[in-house]
């Protein structure tokens, strides 16, 4: 597997979309493994594609 952690999140986020709860667990817990740029790219590609609204 030569995939990023990143690339891996956003993977897994996608799956898990349809439920708001694990989105945010899955959410929460990428930001406490990926570093600052990283996680900057999570929150962007969350808002981009309007996942964001499951973050509240």
């Amino acid at each position: 597997m030569n995939q990023s952690f990143l690339e891996y999140t956003k993977a897994i986020l996608i799956k898990v979309s349809f439920d708001s709860r694990l989105f945010r667990k899955e959410f929460g817990k990428a930001l406490r493994v990926l570093n600052e740029p990283e996680k900057d790219e999570l929150i962007a590609w969350a808002k981009k594609l309007k996942l964001s609204n499951d973050l509240r």
